[in-house]
């Protein structure tokens, strides 16, 4: 297994990876449809941001992007893997690269939006929640949450 930094040309593999993973979670057909455009993983923004492939025999199981909000924050934009790899310790190993790469660059704070049905693995990694935003869905709320990485 290794993680390394995504190819343009994985823009599809990925955004494949992400709606199979929202799937994993109960989400309708139609939700995931409609959800298919802010889902979708386009080769600019790999290009543009930091995204890295969790891989395992020569084939992309998961991965993580980040992006910079300034100096000292980072926000973990995407967390996805193959819905068969959920819940076997391959999001903590990506995590563990994640805090890895931003402690090299001197971050102090990240934050994210979770999916409600990732609120737990977020908080048994030190992150607390400190907002919660509406979804597009009525009655579902996204947890903003925040790691302090200076503690």
């Amino acid at each position: 297994m290794k993680i390394e930094r995504a190819k343009y040309t994985d823009a599809n593999e990925l955004t494949n990876i992400t709606l199979r993973a929202k799937g994993h979670w109960g989400y309708s057909e139609e939700q995931l449809e409609a959800w298919k455009e802010v889902l979708t993983i386009h080769a600019v923004y790999i290009e543009q941001n930091e995204v890295y492939t969790l891989i395992q025999h020569e084939k992309i199981i998961g991965y993580y992007s980040y992006t910079r909000i300034d100096g000292d924050k980072v926000e973990l934009d995407n967390i996805f893997l193959e819905p068969e790899c959920i819940g076997k310790g391959y999001g903590k190993i990506m995590m563990q690269h994640f805090f890895k790469q931003i402690k090299t660059e001197h971050y102090r704070t990240v934050r994210l939006e979770a999916d409600p049905n990732a609120e737990q693995f977020y908080q048994k990694l030190g992150f607390r929640c400190i907002d919660r935003l509406e979804s597009s869905i009525q009655g579902r709320f996204l947890p903003i949450m925040e790691l302090n990485l200076r503690k």
